[in-house]
This record gives structure tokens, C-alpha cells and sequence, in this order.
């Protein structure tokens, strides 16, 4: 078997709490895997919109504070919802230059209300498809003050090199 060009991007920092300025450049990081020869490239943990920093420096954790009822409003607004197509831009991205594609998001789950938020990885194949969504299970330490606990309605992810439908 050929030895193929995986892209691992571990330091592109958010453009903060701003999905749509994070996914453009998140599309101009994958084109240029892609021109380098990659067949994947990997994106980090809730890169869109951003990692809940704040959760940690900002007393996350208090009751009635404006500051953090106006943070989670905004990190709703910003999350990611799939069935709103949110996803839409890498998927055509992936599909127009044939790269696999797993971003890390944080998503705001249709299936409880759009008002929960989970740590969830995705898998975009070369054609475009999502073919994979799995929610992080446990969330740890002050990540559960904002994300759901994750479960198993996501699809397996196939393993590198077969398509989603195929087998071993």
C-alpha cells in the first residue's frame, strides 16, 4: 500500500467565537494541505467556533452572572448546528478538492432542543459527505458547565482508506 500525505494541524488558533471568519480560514488551511498532497487533514478539538477558555478565568461556575449568561448566548449563537448547514463550506471545500476533512466543533445539537452544546469530531470525506459525527462522551472538568455529555448516536468513522459504506 502507498505510503499517503496526512495533514495534522494542531496550532490554527480560532478567529475567537467567530464561525464564519474561523471557516474561511479553516478552508484556506485545508487548500493548502491539499496542494501539499494531502488526502486528510485533522483540525483541533471545538476549534469552531473556539475552545471554552473562559470557563476557567471567569468564575464559570456562579449563578445569575451577566457575564457568563452573555458568553453562553454568544457561544450558542456561534456553535455549529449541521442540519443548518453550518458544515456546508468544508463539505464543498473537501469535495471540490478531494481531502478528507476532520474538524472539531462545537456543536449544537438539534436532538436536545439547540440549546446544548457537545465537543463533537467530524468526519467529511473526499466527496464532500459528512460521514462521521462523534460526540466527545465525558466531557472533563469546567467543559461540562458548557458541554452536554455526548453519546452513540453517531456513526462510526471508517478507518482511513475505506469508504464510510465499506467494510474491513
Amino acid at each position: 500500500m502507498p505510503i499517503e500525505t496526512i495533514g495534522i494541524v494542531g496550532s490554527l488558533a480560532p478567529v475567537f467565537l467567530d464561525r464564519k471568519a474561523t471557516t474561511k480560514k479553516n478552508i484556506k488551511t485545508i487548500g493548502r494541505a491539499a496542494d501539499k498532497g494531502a488526502h486528510l487533514v485533522a483540525l483541533g478539538e471545538t476549534l469552531l467556533p473556539a475552545y471554552p477558555l473562559w470557563l476557567t478565568r471567569a468564575d464559570a461556575a456562579r449563578f445569575e452572572s451577566g457575564i457568563q449568561k452573555d458568553l453562553h448566548a454568544l457561544y450558542l449563537a456561534q456553535s455549529v448546528s449541521i442540519p443548518d448547514g453550518h458544515l456546508s463550506p468544508i463539505c464543498r471545500t473537501a469535495d471540490q478538492r478531494k481531502i478528507a476533512v476532520v474538524p472539531g466543533i462545537a456543536e449544537r445539537t438539534a436532538d436536545r432542543g439547540n440549546y446544548t452544546h457537545c465537543c463533537s469530531c467530524v468526519f467529511i470525506d473526499a466527496d464532500g459527505q459528512i460521514a462521521s459525527v462523534h460526540h466527545k462522551l465525558m466531557p472533563t472538568y469546567e467543559e461540562r458547565l458548557r458541554w452536554g455529555i455526548g453519546g452513540s448516536r453517531g456513526t462510526p468513522a471508517p478507518c482511513y482508506g475505506e469508504s464510510a459504506g465499506s467494510g474491513p
